[in-house]
C-alpha cells in the first residue's frame, strides 16, 4: 500500500514531554479505517521512520491521533516531533496496521498500560465502551505531570473501570501486578 500525505491539523502538549497530534487529510477525506491497537509509520521532520500508535477511536475515521514522547536519549525522532512539527505541516504517513488487536472472544478485558503506552489502549477504550464491553484499565505512570489522557480518563463514564497508578519514583510505591492478575477469571483478554 502507498502513503499518505497528512496534514497536521493540531498540536498540543498534554503532558509534561509529551504532544498530541491531530493528523487529516488535507482535503477532509475520510482516512482508511483502522482497529484498535494498530499503529501508522511515519517519517519524522529528521527523516526517521518512526511507528507510532492511533490513540483515538476507530469509528473517528476524519482523524489519525497520535501522542509522542519526547526521548531526549533516543535517535532524535521523536525530539524532531515534538519541537519541529508544528500545525499545518505535512508528514509521510503509511496506512495503519495493527499488530496488537483486541480479542474479538473475551467475555472480559483487562488492559495494562505503563507510561507511553497508555496509546493503543486508549483506542481500546473506546471500542471497548462502543461495545458495551466489560473492561478495566490500570494505568501505571511515574506523576501525575508525564501521565497523558488524565483529564479523558477522569470521565464519568468510565469511572470504576480505570484505576491510575503513580510511583512517584519510589519502588516502595510500586504497583503489586501479581493480586491483580491471580483474581482474573478465565475469558479475561489481557
Amino acid at each position: 500500500a502507498t502513503g499518505m500525505t497528512l496534514t497536521v491539523r493540531r498540536k498540543s502538549a498534554i503532558a509534561k514531554d509529551i504532544a498530541l497530534f491531530e493528523l487529516a487529510d488535507p482535503d477532509g477525506r475520510a482516512l482508511p479505517a483502522f482497529e484498535a491497537g494498530a499503529h501508522i509509520a511515519l517519517t519524522t521532520p529528521n527523516g526517521l521512520l518512526r511507528r507510532y500508535s492511533l490513540c483515538n477511536a476507530p469509528s473517528d475515521r476524519q482523524r489519525y491521533l497520535i501522542a509522542v514522547k519526547r526521548d531526549e536519549q533516543g535517535n532524535g525522532g521523536s525530539v524532531s516531533m515534538v519541537d519541529q512539527l508544528t500545525a499545518g505541516a505535512t508528514v509521510a504517513v503509511s496506512p495503519p496496521l495493527n499488530y496488537f488487536p483486541l480479542s474479538r472472544h473475551a467475555t472480559r478485558y483487562l488492559l495494562l498500560a505503563g507510561g507511553i503506552g497508555i496509546t493503543p489502549l486508549l483506542s481500546m477504550v473506546h471500542e471497548l465502551r462502543a461495545r458495551n464491553a466489560d473492561f478495566e484499565l490500570i494505568y501505571i505512570a511515574r506523576a501525575p505531570e508525564s501521565t497523558a489522557f488524565l483529564d479523558q480518563l477522569a470521565d464519568p463514564d468510565l469511572a470504576g473501570r480505570v484505576q491510575v497508578h503513580h510511583s512517584h519514583g519510589d519502588p516502595a510505591r510500586s504497583f503489586k501486578l501479581a493480586p491483580v492478575l491471580a483474581e482474573h477469571a478465565a475469558g479475561t483478554h489481557l
